[in-house]
């Protein structure tokens, strides 16, 4: 993307559409629908259904135009979000898509949202993971845990330890080649 750059190199943001085509296409890809540029976005969950409508009308252009480059591809897609007006926008987008609410707050918030929009997984932070038994309620409620966002390889063991099924990382450097 002209004029933006990856950390602090002077590589540029590629294309989706070129990051895709970069991949091999027997690999799944977690597309995380980030802002959109839109003002008045909610980030977690919306109090309400008029609230939740409301933020899928916000997201829809965006995920539309997401799911259009998306679909040219090989891949089996995992869409995952902060925002429930993404999530609430996919799934009316198309009901088969993968979904995957990322939380930061609660567990209570992940398996709710989880619920609501059909999910196939949740990605909560490190801190909800390595709480009282989030992993196993989880599982017992059908949901995948990928878990975020490992620095270190002691993160990252203590993300395998606590049963996760993913790890999403900076880097593939700090997972273990035992755990692969």
């Amino acid at each position: 993307i002209s004029g933006y750059t990856i950390g602090d190199s002077d590589e540029p943001i590629q294309l989706l559409a070129d990051v895709l085509t970069a991949i091999p296409g027997s690999l799944t890809v977690n597309i995380e629908l980030k802002q959109p540029g839109c003002e008045d976005l909610q980030f977690g969950a919306a109090d309400t259904d008029d609230a939740r409508e409301a933020a899928a009308d916000r997201w829809r252009p965006f995920v539309d135009r997401v799911l259009d480059i998306a679909a040219d591809s090989e891949h089996d897609i995992l869409y995952s979000s902060f925002y429930e007006g993404a999530l609430a926008a996919a799934r009316d987008a198309d009901s088969g898509l993968v979904l995957a609410p990322l939380v930061a707050d609660s567990a209570a918030t992940g398996l709710d949202l989880a619920g609501r929009y059909d999910a196939t997984a949740i990605h909560p932070s490190m801190d909800i993971v390595i709480g009282p038994e989030f992993v196993d309620t989880a599982h017992d409620a059908g949901y995948r845990v990928n878990a975020w966002t490992a620095t270190t390889a002691a993160e990252a063991t203590a993300l395998a330890t606590a049963g996760v099924d993913g790890i999403i990382a900076d880097t593939p450097a700090v997972v273990d080649t035992s755990m692969q």
